[in-house]
């Protein structure tokens, strides 16, 4: 995912730095296998850097936790990457 694919898809980050949204853009594409999650990379990765996003001290205007202190953002990922366990494991 690009910064501006990034920009375009999470708005509420609009206020974030590139330096900063780039940064944690590469950060995230590190800890995610691309052949692992196939088609649903990208998404996985807009989330998973979304996450870092908002539970950074430079996200608080987006922190959007719950009682357990998962983001938003922690639980699509966490079905996406489900979802994508499950199709590879039926074939």
């Amino acid at each position: 995912m690009t910064l501006a694919q990034f920009r375009a898809r999470f708005p509420e980050f609009s206020t974030a730095a590139n330096t900063l949204v780039s940064a944690v853009l590469d950060e995230a594409a590190c800890e995610l296998d691309e052949t692992d999650l196939g088609d649903a990379y990208d998404a996985a990765h807009g989330l998973l850097t979304a996450h870092k996003l908002a539970t950074s001290p430079f996200g608080q205007a987006a922190r959007m936790l719950n009682e357990k202190g998962e983001s938003t953002y922690e639980k699509s990922l966490d079905g996406t990457i489900r979802r994508t366990i499950t199709a590879l494991s039926v074939t």
